[in-house]
């Protein structure tokens, strides 16, 4: 499912503006986990005589379960006429993703059958925030020149579903036990400034500018 909407107008007549729109995305498929071959009696009980990593039979594994997805995103805009020469525009934008039981981008194949358990896919996360500021000078009949400063954080979690129990291959029947590289937990902050200086002159134009950008993970 996705929907969403905007709506947009006047603060003030002429001086202010504002502008609001927000999506949402929605993804829930049912997903069956039936491995390659007859998997009845295969436990660890009956080969090692005792429960390994937390999975006795295989055949427990298998079931029903879905593929899940939440998705927000969310855009807020106001422009404001501070002068005949000065606009000022501050931006913020929002997002926030959870997935669950991707098993296309856990080694799998997408798919309503899969021969991997479920707590071999990930559980996925990504929110962010962003706002920019910026100013817009008009500089006689010729120059502008645009000042902007941004500010943005994300959080990305990876996390297995299974904390304990590591990939686990059998080559003829399937996958189970969270992937090698999980967990991942990735911070991002950003502070940006940049100053862009335009001059047009006869038939030419010269454009110079400058931009910092500081990035932290």
């Amino acid at each position: 499912q996705q929907f969403g909407g905007s709506i947009g107008g006047p603060n003030i007549k002429d001086k202010a503006h504002y502008f609001f729109a927000i999506d949402r995305q929605g993804f829930d498929r049912p997903v069956a986990i039936r491995f390659n071959r007859n998997v009845a009696g295969v436990c660890n009980t009956a080969i090692y005589g005792q429960i390994i990593g937390g999975v006795d039979c295989l055949s427990d594994e298998e079931g029903d379960t879905a593929e899940l997805l939440d998705n927000t995103a969310i855009l807020g805009k106001v422009d404001i006429q501070l002068n005949t020469t000065n606009t000022l525009s501050i931006r913020y934008n929002f997002s926030d993703f959870t997935g669950e039981n991707f098993f296309s981008t856990a080694g799998g194949v997408a798919g309503t059958v899969q021969a991997a358990a479920e707590d071999g896919p990930n559980l996925e996360a990504n929110t962010s925030h962003s706002i920019v500021v910026s100013n817009t000078s008009l500089i006689g009949n010729n120059k502008f020149n645009e000042i902007r400063f941004q500010y943005s954080f994300e959080e990305r979690p990876r996390l297995g579903q299974s904390d304990d129990l590591p990939t686990i291959v059998i080559n003829d029947t399937g996958r189970f036990g969270k992937q090698w590289f999980l967990p991942i937990t990735s911070d991002h902050s950003r502070i940006q400034i940049t100053d862009n200086f335009t001059n047009l002159f006869g038939d030419h134009d010269l454009k110079m500018g400058a931009d910092i950008n500081l990035t932290d993970t």
